[in-house]
């Protein structure tokens, strides 16, 4: 009897200290692509068409950035350049997928310094400059879009899911 309960025991410890080895159910991303998108906004909801920032504030003109994410497993020591561009049909397809009516914002109340982004060495985080001219325009009670996708990142995998970004505007006078 103490001997079986003894080979129990033993077997008991043995298995709790094989609880403990190495498992291979955890992804190892040290030897992964980095991959540029957009970030998930907090405001926002990540779809299929890429991210949505709503914005009913009334206001007549706004400069603002928006950022793009480097996701890596370390930060990378040398400059990424990516481009970014205008998307329409971003827009249409939001609406189809969603039963919306948003319209674009016409291209002349958007101004964008440049369309190219530069992540800095050691760095994750990008921002290209947006301003959008609401006070040229007669805006009341419209529901319009401004949508950017990542067209070109030399060296860098985008983001098939989170490549699109798309503003929300449900402006009221």
């Amino acid at each position: 009897m103490k001997r079986t309960s003894f080979f129990i025991l033993l077997a008991c410890i043995a298995m709790a200290f094989g609880s403990c080895l190495k498992s291979d159910d955890f992804l190892d991303t040290a030897n992964t692509q980095p991959v540029i998108e957009f970030p998930s906004y907090a405001s926002g909801a990540n779809n299929a068409n890429g991210n949505t920032l709503s914005d009913t504030t009334p206001v007549v003109h706004l400069d603002t950035a928006i950022a793009l994410n480097l996701a890596s497993p370390q930060v990378i020591n040398k400059d990424y350049k990516v481009t970014v561009q205008l998307d329409t049909a971003a827009i249409a397809a939001y609406n189809a997928a969603n039963d919306d009516t948003y319209e674009p914002l016409p291209a002349s109340l958007i101004t964008i310094p440049s369309a190219t982004v530069t992540i800095p060495a050691n760095h994750r985080i990008g921002r290209f400059g947006v301003s959008l001219a609401l006070d040229k325009s007669d805006y009341n009670n419209h529901k319009y879009a401004v949508a950017f996708t990542i067209t070109d990142a030399p060296g860098l995998v985008i983001s098939s899911n989170a490549k699109t970004f798309i503003w929300l505007l449900d402006l009221h006078d």
